[in-house]
Protein backbone atom coordinates (compact mmCIF):
# COMPACT_ATOMS: atom_id res chain seq x y z
CA UNK A 1 0.00 0.00 0.00
CA UNK A 2 2.60 2.27 1.08
CA UNK A 3 4.63 1.43 -2.28
CA UNK A 4 1.62 2.64 -3.97
CA UNK A 5 0.86 6.05 -2.27
CA UNK A 6 4.86 6.30 -2.98
CA UNK A 7 4.18 6.22 -6.61
CA UNK A 8 1.41 8.41 -6.74
CA UNK A 9 3.57 11.24 -4.94
CA UNK A 10 6.33 10.29 -7.82
CA UNK A 11 3.68 10.82 -10.58
CA UNK A 12 2.26 13.83 -9.09
CA UNK A 13 6.03 15.79 -8.37
CA UNK A 14 7.09 15.00 -11.72
CA UNK A 15 4.37 15.92 -14.11
CA UNK A 16 5.29 19.36 -12.30
CA UNK A 17 8.62 18.69 -12.44
CA UNK A 18 8.07 18.81 -16.03
CA UNK A 19 7.05 21.87 -16.53
CA UNK A 20 9.20 23.72 -13.71
CA UNK A 21 12.44 21.94 -13.66
CA UNK A 22 13.89 23.33 -10.49
CA UNK A 23 11.19 24.04 -8.29
CA UNK A 24 12.05 22.88 -4.76
CA UNK A 25 10.75 19.96 -2.61
CA UNK A 26 8.72 22.45 -0.43
CA UNK A 27 7.23 23.91 -3.25
CA UNK A 28 6.07 20.70 -4.93
CA UNK A 29 4.61 19.65 -1.34
CA UNK A 30 2.62 22.85 -1.29
CA UNK A 31 1.35 21.98 -5.04
CA UNK A 32 0.59 18.16 -4.71
CA UNK A 33 -1.47 18.81 -1.27
CA UNK A 34 -4.66 19.00 -2.02
CA UNK A 35 -4.62 16.01 -5.00
CA UNK A 36 -2.87 14.34 -2.26
CA UNK A 37 -6.17 14.52 0.13
CA UNK A 38 -8.31 13.95 -2.65
CA UNK A 39 -6.82 10.45 -2.80
CA UNK A 40 -6.69 10.19 0.97
CA UNK A 41 -2.80 10.04 1.14
CA UNK A 42 -0.83 11.65 4.05
CA UNK A 43 2.56 12.46 4.06
CA UNK A 44 4.71 14.49 6.08
CA UNK A 45 7.40 17.20 4.53
CA UNK A 46 10.25 14.80 5.87
CA UNK A 47 9.06 12.01 4.45
CA UNK A 48 8.42 13.60 1.51
CA UNK A 49 12.32 15.00 1.41
CA UNK A 50 13.21 11.28 1.79
CA UNK A 51 11.65 9.88 -0.90
CA UNK A 52 12.86 12.76 -3.48
CA UNK A 53 16.21 11.69 -2.10
CA UNK A 54 15.82 7.93 -2.50
CA UNK A 55 14.66 9.06 -5.94
CA UNK A 56 17.52 11.08 -6.67
CA UNK A 57 14.76 14.60 -7.20
CA UNK A 58 16.15 17.01 -4.77
CA UNK A 59 17.82 19.70 -5.80
CA UNK A 60 21.01 20.50 -6.04
CA UNK A 61 21.95 24.30 -5.01
CA UNK A 62 24.93 25.71 -6.50
CA UNK A 63 27.07 27.29 -4.12
CA UNK A 64 28.78 30.61 -5.52
CA UNK A 65 31.12 31.68 -2.85
CA UNK A 66 31.71 35.14 -3.08
CA UNK A 67 35.63 36.47 -2.14
CA UNK A 68 36.16 39.63 -0.41
CA UNK A 69 39.89 39.23 -0.11
CA UNK A 70 42.43 39.06 -2.62
CA UNK A 71 46.24 38.98 -0.98
CA UNK A 72 47.59 38.30 -4.39
CA UNK A 73 47.84 42.16 -5.33
CA UNK A 74 51.02 44.76 -6.41
CA UNK A 75 49.97 47.14 -3.47
CA UNK A 76 51.76 47.84 -0.33
CA UNK A 77 51.17 45.35 2.84
CA UNK A 78 51.84 47.55 5.99
CA UNK A 79 52.78 45.67 9.38
CA UNK A 80 50.70 45.33 12.08
CA UNK A 81 51.63 47.83 14.38
CA UNK A 82 49.95 46.60 17.49
CA UNK A 83 50.56 42.90 17.33
CA UNK A 84 52.46 41.68 20.77
CA UNK A 85 50.94 44.65 22.14
CA UNK A 86 48.80 44.90 25.48
CA UNK A 87 45.60 47.30 25.33
CA UNK A 88 44.65 48.77 28.11
CA UNK A 89 42.50 51.71 27.69
CA UNK A 90 40.23 53.15 24.51
CA UNK A 91 41.23 54.68 21.50
CA UNK A 92 44.54 53.17 21.87
CA UNK A 93 44.51 51.99 18.19
CA UNK A 94 41.91 51.48 15.76
CA UNK A 95 40.95 48.77 12.94
CA UNK A 96 39.11 48.97 10.13
CA UNK A 97 37.72 46.83 6.98
CA UNK A 98 35.02 46.97 4.85
CA UNK A 99 32.54 44.75 3.72
CA UNK A 100 29.20 44.71 1.27
CA UNK A 101 25.53 44.28 1.90
CA UNK A 102 23.04 42.66 -0.57
CA UNK A 103 19.34 44.05 -1.03
CA UNK A 104 16.67 44.11 -2.77
CA UNK A 105 17.93 47.55 -4.72
CA UNK A 106 21.53 46.61 -4.92
CA UNK A 107 24.64 46.13 -3.60
CA UNK A 108 25.67 48.79 -0.38
CA UNK A 109 29.23 48.83 0.35
CA UNK A 110 29.51 49.12 4.38
CA UNK A 111 32.73 50.50 6.10
CA UNK A 112 33.97 50.56 9.82
CA UNK A 113 35.82 51.71 12.70
CA UNK A 114 36.79 49.81 15.60
CA UNK A 115 38.27 50.57 19.07
CA UNK A 116 40.12 47.25 19.79
CA UNK A 117 40.38 47.91 23.40
CA UNK A 118 36.46 48.71 24.11
CA UNK A 119 35.33 46.57 20.46
CA UNK A 120 32.77 49.75 20.39
CA UNK A 121 32.35 50.94 16.56
CA UNK A 122 33.26 54.80 16.56
CA UNK A 123 32.90 55.63 12.89
CA UNK A 124 31.18 53.88 9.88
CA UNK A 125 30.18 54.86 6.13
CA UNK A 126 28.13 53.10 3.92
CA UNK A 127 27.39 53.98 0.33
CA UNK A 128 26.77 52.50 -2.92
CA UNK A 129 30.09 53.18 -4.34
CA UNK A 130 33.16 51.99 -3.95
CA UNK A 131 35.57 52.95 -2.55
CA UNK A 132 34.15 54.69 0.05
CA UNK A 133 35.11 58.39 1.33
CA UNK A 134 37.19 57.98 4.83
CA UNK A 135 35.91 61.27 6.10
CA UNK A 136 32.51 60.25 7.12
CA UNK A 137 34.53 57.50 9.42
CA UNK A 138 35.81 59.89 11.18
CA UNK A 139 34.73 59.77 14.65
CA UNK A 140 34.46 63.69 15.22
CA UNK A 141 32.27 63.58 12.38
CA UNK A 142 30.21 60.16 14.10
CA UNK A 143 26.75 60.74 11.48
CA UNK A 144 23.77 59.70 14.85
CA UNK A 145 21.40 59.98 12.04
CA UNK A 146 22.77 57.71 9.66
CA UNK A 147 19.69 55.96 7.14
CA UNK A 148 18.87 52.59 7.92
CA UNK A 149 18.90 49.65 5.15
CA UNK A 150 15.64 48.35 3.59
CA UNK A 151 15.90 44.53 4.50
CA UNK A 152 12.79 43.17 3.68
CA UNK A 153 10.69 46.58 3.11
CA UNK A 154 8.96 47.17 -0.32
CA UNK A 155 6.79 50.41 0.34
CA UNK A 156 8.55 53.15 -1.48
CA UNK A 157 6.67 56.18 0.61
CA UNK A 158 8.17 54.61 3.73
CA UNK A 159 11.74 53.85 2.43
CA UNK A 160 11.50 57.93 1.62
CA UNK A 161 9.51 58.93 4.72
CA UNK A 162 11.68 56.96 7.13
CA UNK A 163 14.71 57.48 7.19
CA UNK A 164 16.22 54.20 4.72
CA UNK A 165 18.88 54.27 2.45
CA UNK A 166 17.45 54.31 -1.60
CA UNK A 167 19.53 53.68 -4.77
CA UNK A 168 17.85 55.91 -7.44
CA UNK A 169 16.44 53.18 -10.25
CA UNK A 170 13.90 55.84 -11.46
CA UNK A 171 14.98 56.61 -14.59
CA UNK A 172 14.06 52.79 -15.79
CA UNK A 173 10.08 54.82 -15.45
CA UNK A 174 11.01 56.98 -18.47
CA UNK A 175 12.45 53.99 -19.94
CA UNK A 176 9.20 52.12 -19.82
CA UNK A 177 6.94 55.15 -21.24
CA UNK A 178 9.08 55.02 -23.91
CA UNK A 179 7.60 51.35 -24.94
CA UNK A 180 4.55 52.48 -25.34
CA UNK A 181 2.93 49.16 -24.51
CA UNK A 182 -0.60 48.96 -22.58
CA UNK A 183 0.17 46.00 -20.70
CA UNK A 184 3.38 45.12 -18.71
CA UNK A 185 4.90 42.07 -17.03
CA UNK A 186 7.54 42.08 -14.42
CA UNK A 187 8.85 38.68 -14.33
CA UNK A 188 12.60 38.66 -13.06
CA UNK A 189 13.55 36.51 -10.29
CA UNK A 190 12.95 36.76 -6.37
CA UNK A 191 14.60 39.16 -4.14
CA UNK A 192 15.37 41.53 -6.96
CA UNK A 193 13.36 44.53 -6.15
CA UNK A 194 10.55 43.80 -8.18
CA UNK A 195 7.43 44.77 -5.57
CA UNK A 196 9.79 47.66 -4.83
CA UNK A 197 9.44 48.89 -8.43
CA UNK A 198 6.01 48.01 -8.54
CA UNK A 199 5.49 50.18 -5.18
CA UNK A 200 7.81 53.02 -6.90
CA UNK A 201 5.55 53.06 -10.22
CA UNK A 202 2.25 52.90 -7.48
CA UNK A 203 3.15 56.18 -6.35
CA UNK A 204 4.29 58.00 -9.34
CA UNK A 205 1.61 57.07 -11.00
CA UNK A 206 -0.88 57.73 -8.39
CA UNK A 207 -3.29 60.97 -8.60
CA UNK A 208 -4.01 60.41 -4.95
CA UNK A 209 0.21 61.05 -4.02
CA UNK A 210 0.29 64.47 -6.47
CA UNK A 211 0.77 66.80 -3.41
CA UNK A 212 3.86 64.15 -1.81
CA UNK A 213 5.84 64.43 -5.45
CA UNK A 214 8.64 66.95 -4.30
CA UNK A 215 8.94 64.52 -1.00
CA UNK A 216 8.71 61.25 -2.38
CA UNK A 217 10.67 62.17 -5.97
CA UNK A 218 12.13 65.62 -5.65
CA UNK A 219 15.86 63.90 -4.94
CA UNK A 220 15.21 61.45 -7.95
CA UNK A 221 16.24 61.28 -11.46
CA UNK A 222 12.72 60.70 -12.28
CA UNK A 223 11.74 63.48 -10.08
CA UNK A 224 13.64 65.98 -11.94
CA UNK A 225 12.88 64.76 -15.16
CA UNK A 226 9.19 63.93 -14.90
CA UNK A 227 6.91 62.57 -17.43
CA UNK A 228 3.80 64.16 -18.43
CA UNK A 229 2.36 60.63 -16.96
CA UNK A 230 2.97 61.33 -13.15
CA UNK A 231 0.25 61.26 -10.75
CA UNK A 232 -2.54 61.13 -13.58
CA UNK A 233 -4.28 57.74 -12.78
CA UNK A 234 -5.72 55.98 -10.32
CA UNK A 235 -4.10 53.02 -8.97
CA UNK A 236 -5.67 49.77 -7.93
CA UNK A 237 -3.18 47.40 -6.22
CA UNK A 238 -4.15 43.61 -5.63
CA UNK A 239 -2.27 41.66 -3.34
CA UNK A 240 -2.79 37.85 -3.80
CA UNK A 241 0.29 36.65 -1.56
CA UNK A 242 -1.82 35.85 1.36
CA UNK A 243 -4.49 33.61 -0.06
CA UNK A 244 -4.05 29.90 1.85
CA UNK A 245 -3.76 27.06 -1.52
CA UNK A 246 -3.45 24.41 0.90
CA UNK A 247 -7.47 24.18 0.94
CA UNK A 248 -9.98 22.63 -1.61
CA UNK A 249 -10.98 24.04 -4.47
CA UNK A 250 -13.99 26.46 -3.04
CA UNK A 251 -11.93 27.31 -0.27
CA UNK A 252 -9.12 29.48 -2.58
CA UNK A 253 -12.17 30.71 -4.90
CA UNK A 254 -13.66 32.40 -1.64
CA UNK A 255 -10.29 34.03 -0.40
CA UNK A 256 -9.64 34.55 -3.39
CA UNK A 257 -13.48 36.94 -4.18
CA UNK A 258 -12.45 38.37 -0.44
CA UNK A 259 -9.08 39.29 -1.22
CA UNK A 260 -10.32 41.00 -4.23
CA UNK A 261 -13.24 42.45 -3.40
CA UNK A 262 -11.50 44.07 -0.06
CA UNK A 263 -8.64 45.25 -2.33
CA UNK A 264 -11.43 47.05 -4.66
CA UNK A 265 -13.31 48.56 -1.33
CA UNK A 266 -10.00 50.38 -0.24
CA UNK A 267 -9.84 51.51 -3.95
CA UNK A 268 -12.98 53.20 -3.46
CA UNK A 269 -12.47 54.73 -0.22
CA UNK A 270 -9.11 56.30 -1.32
CA UNK A 271 -10.38 57.89 -4.53
CA UNK A 272 -14.14 58.97 -3.55
CA UNK A 273 -13.01 62.37 -3.19
CA UNK A 274 -11.09 62.52 -6.75
CA UNK A 275 -14.02 60.73 -8.13
CA UNK A 276 -17.78 61.14 -6.51
CA UNK A 277 -19.36 59.53 -9.26
CA UNK A 278 -17.40 56.13 -8.01
CA UNK A 279 -20.10 55.65 -5.06
CA UNK A 280 -22.97 54.44 -7.77
CA UNK A 281 -20.08 52.15 -9.49
CA UNK A 282 -19.24 51.16 -5.39
CA UNK A 283 -23.15 49.48 -5.07
CA UNK A 284 -23.02 48.19 -8.08
CA UNK A 285 -19.85 46.13 -7.81
CA UNK A 286 -19.45 44.66 -4.47
CA UNK A 287 -22.77 43.37 -5.18
CA UNK A 288 -21.32 41.14 -7.49
CA UNK A 289 -20.77 37.61 -6.02
CA UNK A 290 -17.53 36.45 -8.52
CA UNK A 291 -14.14 37.69 -8.23
CA UNK A 292 -13.94 37.85 -11.89
CA UNK A 293 -17.24 40.04 -12.15
CA UNK A 294 -15.76 42.30 -9.93
CA UNK A 295 -12.84 42.99 -11.61
CA UNK A 296 -14.84 43.33 -14.97
CA UNK A 297 -17.53 45.20 -13.65
CA UNK A 298 -14.78 47.78 -11.85
CA UNK A 299 -12.93 48.06 -14.79
CA UNK A 300 -15.76 48.56 -17.23
CA UNK A 301 -17.68 51.04 -15.17
CA UNK A 302 -14.48 52.82 -14.93
CA UNK A 303 -14.18 52.95 -18.64
CA UNK A 304 -17.85 53.70 -19.42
Amino acid sequence: MRSKEENKILELARSIRQLHPYMGCRKIYAKIKPELRHYGIQIGRDRLFSLFRKNDMLIRRKRNPVRTTNSNHRFKVYKNLVKGKELTYPNQAWASDITYIKTEQGYLYLSLITDLYSRKIVGYEINDNYPLSLYPLCPFCYNTNMKKIPYGIANYEAIKTQGYYFIDKTHFIEKIESLGSKYLFFLRPRRFGKSLFISILEHYYDIAKKDSFNELFGDTYIGKNPTPLRNSFPVLKLNFSGIPVDGGIQDVENSFYFSVKLDIEGFFNKYSNHFPQLENVRRKVLSMEKAADVLNGLIKSLAD
